[in-house]
């Protein structure tokens, strides 16, 4: 859901080119969450997990940035 907002967020911004590029990588981050979650939960052990998790606590900081 996260994700999807930020999508629906992005195509109503204007399409200037530093905005273009602005919105590009908040999609990548915020869409990047979802992903490496998912990637924890099928992770091959409890440093893997922990690995993940915090590339999610990651991209979630930057995409709220």
């Amino acid at each position: 859901m996260y994700a999807r907002n930020i999508v629906i967020f992005c195509r109503k911004l204007p399409r200037l080119v530093i905005e273009g590029e602005i919105a590009k990588q908040l999609v990548r981050a915020a869409t990047s969450v979802g992903a490496n979650y998912i990637e924890a939960n099928e992770s091959l052990g409890k440093k893997d997990f922990l690995m993940r998790i915090r590339i999610c606590r990651k991209e979630a900081k930057e995409s709220a940035y």
